[in-house]
């Protein structure tokens, strides 16, 4: 499904012109009359009439009589015009926001960002897979959201899990797939955790779908597995516990990565039905320890003994959260991508 993000809208603020406010000096105070005392002060000029505009010019000051001693102070300044009262103009209305758009997808089988859908609502394209857990009847959810996203103003909130789901899912997109290479992309936001063993985030269906048994199939899909290696959270690939890339050993601990706790972890990945080569690459650096390329990666029993190179040409992009063993949280996915070629994170 092709999507691209909104723009995002810029108001422009016109002004309207004010006319400017009568700015005629007010007539001079006449001159003190002559006196044996002196003259009387002259008259204070009046102040201006106020206006639109700027104030009016000061009254002159009132001249000194001609046999007196010369007269009073000059007359008040007049009073400043009243400000110009025409009111800013109206802020443009906000075009028409495109959903893809800042995502860095634009063109390919899938791009999106979800600014397209509905708040509360699973998004469009995708299959919710196991909304009610394992029970049937739980309280999982996979739904637009607005309090976190990637890019644009929203993204898709999954709350809770067990090992049966929640999952979206993606199928439509692999009909625009061909020649065997897929790549892929998404953001992803997790809460600090404790160690956990083991969940499920995203996963390729690579017979069928992602599967429709009452648990998650974990032998019909290449899952991108949350692990705990040692003491320390770590990604690997795997379709089954003998199947894993990195292996779970202290050596493999710092070929992999984890996601940094409340940030937006961009993640990439590639896999091949001609070479059977496994990648990929978060926050555009390459995880060596999730890293298979059959005739240049060297095998080494520590790091990469369990994983099995296969022809990998799946048949569905799923995100969530499915748990074995470890806690029910609430996470956030934005900004998914799928195409022949890498997409890179934007």
């Amino acid at each position: 499904m092709k999507r691209t993000l909104r723009c995002v809208p810029i108001a422009l603020l016109s002004l309207v012109a004010c006319s400017a406010g009568n700015d005629a000096s007010p007539n001079p105070g006449s001159a003190g009359s002559t006196s044996n005392a002196g003259g009387t002060a002259g008259a204070s000029g009046s102040s201006s009439t106020s206006g639109s505009g700027s104030g009016g010019n000061a009254g002159n000051a009132g001249a000194s009589s001609s046999a007196g001693t010369g007269g009073a102070s000059g007359g008040a300044g007049g009073s400043s015009g009243t400000a110009g009262g025409g009111s800013s103009g109206a802020a443009g209305s906000a075009g028409a926001g495109g959903s893809g758009m800042g995502s860095g997808c634009s063109g390919f089988a899938l791009c999106d960002d979800f600014e397209a859908d509905t708040a509360g609502m699973a998004p469009t394209g995708w299959t919710l897979f196991k909304p009610g857990g394992c029970s049937g009847s739980a309280a999982y959810s996979a739904n637009v959201d607005t309090s976190q996203f990637h890019s644009g103003g929203k993204s898709v909130k999954v709350v809770g899990g067990d090992s049966c789901g929640p999952m979206l899912v993606n199928t439509a997109a692999f009909a625009k797939l061909s020649g065997g290479e897929v790549y892929g992309r998404f953001y992803v936001r997790m809460p600090s955790v404790t160690p956990f063993d083991h969940a499920v985030m995203a996963a390729l269906g690579l017979t069928g779908g992602i599967g429709t048994a009452m648990q998650f199939d974990q032998a019909s899909n290449l899952a991108l597995a949350p692990e705990q290696i040692g003491s320390t959270n770590a990604l690997v690939w795997q379709t089954d516990d003998s199947n894993i890339l990195p292996a779970k050993s202290p050596a493999a601990a710092s070929t992999t990565t984890f996601p940094m706790a409340d940030t937006w972890t961009c993640i990439e990945f590639h896999v091949s039905a001609n070479t059977k080569a496994i990648e990929t690459w978060v926050d555009s650096k390459a995880v060596p320890g999730m890293t298979f390329i059959p005739g240049t990666t060297t095998a080494n029993q520590e790091i990469n003994g369990q994983w099995k190179p296969a022809a990998l040409a799946p048949t569905a992009f799923g995100l969530g959260w499915i748990v074995y063993s470890g806690p029910s949280i609430s996470l956030w996915f934005d900004d998914a991508a799928l195409g022949t070629t890498r997409i890179g994170c934007n």
